[in-house]
C-alpha cells in the first residue's frame, strides 16, 4: 500500500516546485517506508512522478516509479498503490508469453509486465485493489487506472485553457490547493446540496475529481465453476499474500467472522482484533471474542484512547473533503492500535453490498410501492437512536422524497425540504441511481456506484492510512464478483436478509451468532454531541455556533442553531445532521495557505 501523486505539463512552463512539495507531503504518511521520484521532459511534454511505499511484498523488488528503458532513454513509467491478489498466477501466465522477471514475487513488477504486454487491457486481467498512473514516452500518453470498486484513491485535477495540465494524487487536499492558487475554486451550491443529500461527495461535478473506475459492468466476467462459498474462501487465501504481519479486524458479525474463519482454517494461527466500545449499546466485543474463541484465533479486545474532535480534525486533514459517516473514527480507531502488531488487516466490507445485508434492502419495495400514501405520514421524528418512531420519519422523508430521489432517497441524511431550507435554493440536481435495473437491484446498484467508494471504501482506505496500515477486503475480489454474479436477488435473500451469505456462515459459525441482529460500526454520537463538555460536543458548538462557520457557503446558520437547540433539549435527535454538517464547516474553513 502506498501513495501516489504527479504533473504532466505540456504548455511549457515548468512544474512548481511547491507543488511537488505539497503533494509528496499529503502522500507521506501513505508510504513510510520509502519515497520515489520520476522526472522526465519528452517534446514539450514534462512528467513528475512522486511515489511513497508501504512495503509489504517482496521488499527488495518493487521499487518505485518502476521504470523501462530502452537505450538508457525511459520508456514506461508507473507508480502503483494497492496490491494484485492472483499475483502468482498472473507472473505464470506473463512468463509463459515471454515476459521476464527480476525481482521474486513484486506485485509491482507483475502490473508493469501486464502493462507492457496488454497495454490499458491489462486491467481485464488484474484481481486486486489499485490505483495506477502509467507514462507512456513513446505515445507521450499519461494514463490512469483505478480498481473496479473503488477501493483505492486516486484524484485529478485539469487545468490551462486546452488541458495542458493535469495533477494527480492519492489525496485530493493538495489538489485543492493548487486549484485555489490557478484561481479554479468550483465548489457550487449544487454540489453542497449533493453533499447534503448524501453525506459524500460522489465527484461527478466536482473540479478535483476522483479517477472513474473501471466500470465493474463492463470489466468482462470470467465464467467460473466456483460455488460462492469456495470464491469467497479462495478470495481469503488470495488475499493473504504478505511479507509483514498480517491480521483480521473481527467485529464478530458475519461478515468478518466469515473471513476470520477463513483465513484461520488457511494459516492456522490468525491474528483477530476488535475494539471495544464504552457505550454497551455500541460495543460489540463480547461478540468478538465468542467468535475467536470458536475459531481458536489468537485474539485482542482493543482499549483505544478515544479523542473524537482532535481525530476527527485530523481525519478530515488527510479526506481533503467533507465527510458526514462518523464510523470513520472507530475505524481509525482500531486501525491505529492494531498497526502496532500489524501491517495488513483483513475486513469483511463489501459484504453487505454484494450480499443484501441492509435493512434497506428489504423495506425499499414497500417504500416504492406505497411512497404516495407513506409520504402522508406527518414527520414526527424521535429523541433516540434506532428508535422506531425516528425510523418512521426516515421512511416518511424517504417517501416524499422518492420523485426526485428514487431509491436514494433511502440513504438520504437531509431531505430535500431540509436541503432547500438551509441551502436556500431549489433543490433538483440530487444523485439519483441507474434506473435500468428492478427496484431492489437499483438500489444494490447505487450502493455500489456510490455508497461502498464513496464513503465505505473512502473512510476505510482514509483512516487505516492515516496509519499506514494496508487494510483488504476479500469480498471485493473479481472472484467473488464473476461467482455471484449471475444470481438473482431472490436467490440472495432466500431466507432473509444477507440469506446466502448466512447460509454459508452458519457451516462454521454458531447461528445465534449469524442470526443475532446487525449492529453496525458506530459510536453513540448523539450523546456526544448532547454533551457540550465532550471533545466533540465542544468543538461543535465552537464551529456551528460561530459567525461564519462555513466560510462563506450558503448555509442558514439560523436552522443549524435551531437543531443544535432541539438535539440538547432531546427534542429531536439530529446526531447525523450535525455531524455532517460539522464536517462540512471543517473543510469550508481549511487553510490554503499551509
Amino acid at each position: 500500500m502506498c501513495g501516489i501523486a504527479g504533473i504532466c505539463r505540456r504548455d511549457g512552463r515548468p512544474i512548481p516546485e511547491h507543488w511537488v512539495a505539497m503533494l509528496d507531503d499529503s502522500i507521506a504518511r501513505r508510504g513510510p517506508d520509502a519515497a520515489g521520484r520520476f522526472h522526465d521532459f519528452a517534446d514539450g511534454v514534462e512528467i513528475l512522478m512522486l511515489h511513497r511505499r508501504l512495503s509489504i511484498i517482496d521488499h527488495t523488488g518493487g521499487g518505485q516509479p518502476m521504470v523501462s528503458y530502452e537505450n538508457d532513454t525511459p520508456e514506461l513509467a508507473m507508480v502503483f498503490n494497492g496490491c494484485i491478489y492472483n499475483n502468482t498466477k498472473l507472473r505464470k501466465e506473463l512468463s509463459s508469453q515471454g515476459a521476464t522477471f527480476i525481482s521474486d514475487h513484486s506485485d509491482t513488477e507483475t502490473l508493469f509486465k501486464a502493462y507492457e504486454q496488454w497495454g490499458a487491457s491489462c486491467t481485464d486481467h488484474i484481481d486486486g485493489m489499485y490505483a495506477v498512473a502509467m507514462w507512456d514516452r513513446r505515445t507521450l500518453q499519461l494514463s490512469l487506472y483505478r480498481d473496479p470498486y473503488g477501493q483505492k484513491p486516486l484524484y485529478f485535477l485539469n487545468f490551462g485553457e486546452a488541458g495542458d495540465g493535469c495533477v494527480f494524487c492519492s489525496n485530493p487536499a493538495p489538489l485543492q490547493k493548487i486549484a485555489h492558487e490557478l484561481g479554479l475554486d468550483n465548489f457550487t451550491s449544487n454540489e453542497v446540496q449533493r453533499y447534503l443529500q448524501l453525506g459524500y461527495l460522489t465527484g461527478d461535478a466536482t473540479l478535483v475529481q476522483p479517477v472513474r473506475r473501471v466500470n465493474h459492468k463492463i470489466v468482462p466476467l470470467q465464467p467460473t465453476n466456483e460455488t460462492v462459498e469456495d470464491a469467497i474462501r479462495g478470495s481469503v487465501i488470495d488475499h493473504l499474500e504478505s511479507d509483514v504481519p498480517l491480521g483480521c479486524f473481527l467485529s464478530g458479525g458475519v461478515d468478518s467472522s466469515l473471513i476470520a474463519a477463513f483465513a484461520q482454517q488457511e494459516l492456522g494461527n490468525l491474528q483477530t482484533y476488535c475494539v471495544k466500545m464504552d457505550d454497551p449499546a455500541y460495543d460489540e466485543s463480547s461478540y468478538a471474542l465468542e467468535v475467536a474463541k470458536h475459531l481458536g484465533t489468537t485474539h485482542q479486545t482493543l482499549r483505544v484512547s478515544m479523542d473524537p474532535a482532535a481525530d476527527l480534525l485530523t481525519l478530515i486533514g488527510q479526506l481533503g473533503q467533507p465527510f458526514a459517516d462518523s464510523s470513520i473514527l472507530p475505524t481509525y480507531w482500531i486501525s491505529k492500535a492494531a498497526r502496532k502488531e500489524v501491517t495488513v488487516a483483513l475486513s469483511g466490507d463489501g459484504g453487505d453490498e454484494l450480499f443484501l445485508g441492509y435493512n434497506r434492502y428489504l423495506a425499499i419495495n414497500t417504500i416504492s410501492r406505497w411512497h404516495s400514501i407513506l409520504a402522508r405520514i406527518p414527520w414526527g421524528g424521535g429523541s433516540k437512536p434506532r428508535s422506531v418512531s425516528e425510523k418512521l420519519g426516515r421512511m416518511a422523508d424517504a417517501a416524499r422524497d422518492w420523485p426526485l430521489c428514487n431509491v436514494a432517497s433511502i440513504e438520504s441524511i437531509f431531505s430535500r425540504k431540509e436541503i432547500e431550507s438551509l441551502t436556500g435554493e431549489p433543490f433538483v440536481d440530487a444523485v439519483t441511481p441507474d434506473m435500468q435495473y428492478s427496484t431492489l437491484r437499483r438500489l444494490q446498484q447505487f450502493d455500489i456506484e456510490h455508497y461502498l467508494p464513496c464513503d465505505l471504501l473512502r473512510k476505510v482506505d482514509t483512516a487505516s492510512m492515516a496509519v499506514a496500515l494496508e487494510v483488504r477486503s476479500p469480498f471485493l475480489s473479481m472472484r467473488v464478483r464473476n461467482a455471484i454474479a449471475p444470481l438473482t436477488t431472490r436467490e440472495l435473500l432466500v431466507g432473509g436478509r444477507k440469506g446466502l451469505l448466512r447460509s454459508i456462515a452458519k457451516k462454521y459459525l454458531p447461528d445465534h451468532i449469524v442470526d443475532r441482529p446487525k449492529m453496525g460500526f458506530a459510536v453513540p454520537l448523539a450523546s456526544w454531541l448532547l454533551n457540550e463538555q465532550s471533545s466533540l460536543g465542544k468543538l461543535t458548538s465552537d464551529v456551528l455556533l460561530s459567525s461564519d462557520p462555513f466560510s462563506g457557503l450558503n448555509i442558514d446558520t439560523k436552522i443549524v442553531a435551531k437543531m443544535m437547540h432541539e438535539h440538547r433539549t432531546e427534542r429531536r435527535n439530529h446526531e447525523h445532521k450535525l455531524f455532517s454538517l460539522l464536517t462540512l464547516a471543517l473543510w469550508s474553513q481549511r487553510d490554503f495557505a499551509s
